[in-house]
């Protein structure tokens, strides 16, 4: 057992010392994070082991990391969106950016995020993230006119 961040109905967390299921932890601070569930399952065509790796990592990452109360998630998306523009991740930094806006950071808290970590990592990286965050935001502006 120990001290875990479960977020509950509301999308306020409460600090439990139950035991807990990693993975089912995982899955639901990437639930509120992004809206839905990391997928860990191995692919028909792959071995198994895949999806354990998947597993370990997302239980790592949204069960142990992203769980922890010192700093609250609006400030560790910003985080990650930094770690990820300079280490040139795009995929992960294309999700991160729509689940930073999700939790609440705004675009100009992220382009000052961009413009930081330009000043170290690079202004090609921080240009990539600008473009990935223009096109989310388009899509974004595009669905709630639809709505």
């Amino acid at each position: 057992m120990r001290a875990v961040t479960r977020p509950n109905d509301q999308g306020a967390t409460t600090v439990t010392t139950e035991p807990i299921d990693r993975h089912e932890l995982a899955q639901a601070t990437a639930k509120r994070i992004f809206n839905n569930n990391v997928p860990t399952s191995a692919q028909p065509f792959e071995p198994e082991s895949f999806g354990e790796l998947r597993r370990m990592w997302v239980s790592y990452a949204f069960a142990d990391s992203w769980t922890r109360t010192a700093i609250d998630d609006k400030t560790r998306s910003m985080i990650t969106v930094a770690v990820l523009t300079a280490i040139g991740a795009e995929t992960e930094l294309k999700v991160h950016l729509d689940g930073a806006l999700s939790l609440g950071v705004t675009p100009d808290q992220l382009a000052d995020v961009l413009a930081h970590v330009s000043s170290y990592a690079g202004i090609p990286r921080a240009g990539e993230a600008l473009k990935f965050l223009s096109r989310n935001l388009e899509r974004r502006a595009a669905r709630a006119a639809e709505a």
